[in-house]
């Protein structure tokens, strides 16, 4: 489970940023290959699908006046994204090392919104919710 946060800045609309929070829960079905298993060193390749669940999300937008106020999206955003994983681990000794990167390739697309509940027509301002990750991790093994 991890949290993210958008930042995004137009002048166009006094708009001074928008903020999203949102909390998910991940499943990935990775394959791994060993290329090499000599000793203490071990280093593996993998790559597989990761599905997504987002929920507890939160949306505000802050403006140049200085209010704070949510999101009124057109339409609900879909709850699932779907990613392309690949990845290189390496251990040496008790010396753990993983880097991954996970491209969006599902629920990518923008999500228009209302600037002001007032308002009837829809603003052109978009938010894209496809979010790629380069992740690396170390750890100690024992």
């Amino acid at each position: 489970m991890h949290q993210f946060h958008t930042r995004l800045y137009n002048p166009d609309y006094e708009l001074r940023k928008i903020n999203t929070s949102a909390y998910t829960l991940d499943v990935p079905i990775l394959y791994g290959y060993n290329i090499t298993k000599h000793g203490p060193y071990l280093m593996n390749l993998f790559a597989g699908p990761r599905v997504s669940y987002i929920f507890n999300e939160t949306s505000g937008i802050s403006t140049t006046g200085g209010s704070f106020r949510n999101l009124i999206y057109d339409e609900s955003p879909n709850s699932f994204s779907f990613y392309l994983i690949g990845g290189l681990s390496t251990t040496i000794g008790h010396l753990y090392i993983d880097f991954r990167y996970a491209y969006c390739v599902g629920n990518s697309k923008d999500l228009s919104f209302k600037v002001n509940p007032d308002e009837l027509q829809t603003s052109q301002v978009k938010l894209s919710r496809a979010v790629n990750e380069l992740s690396i991790s170390i750890g100690y093994l024992w």
